[in-house]
């Protein structure tokens, strides 16, 4: 997990097309400003730990899934539902 979204570094960058990050601009320090609470959340909840287990079933079963709710007390609360708990749906073309 730490090659992929590891809780001590940052490892999502939000962007908008053709907005230089690394200016000052209202925008570009809106974006970095929400990068920070956003990994903030991430670290006060269980996301680290659910994100682990969704990685987990990827690779065993193909498919991992990740609920997210709201909660009052750490912002967010992550829930792995159990194979057989959900279902995928498919197109007509077959695609999930």
């Amino acid at each position: 997990m730490s090659g992929i979204s590891s809780p001590t570094r940052p490892w999502f960058k939000l962007k908008i097309n053709h907005i230089d990050s690394t200016q000052t601009s209202p925008v570009a320090l809106w974006l970095a400003e929400c990068e920070r609470l956003m990994m903030l959340v991430f670290q006060e909840s269980n996301f680290y730990n659910s994100i682990a287990m969704v990685y987990m079933d990827l690779v065993v079963f193909g498919s991992g899934v990740m609920l997210i709710y709201d909660d009052f007390d750490n912002v967010i609360r992550c829930v792995n539902p159990a194979l057989g708990e959900y279902y995928l749906d498919i197109t007509g073309k077959y695609r999930p």
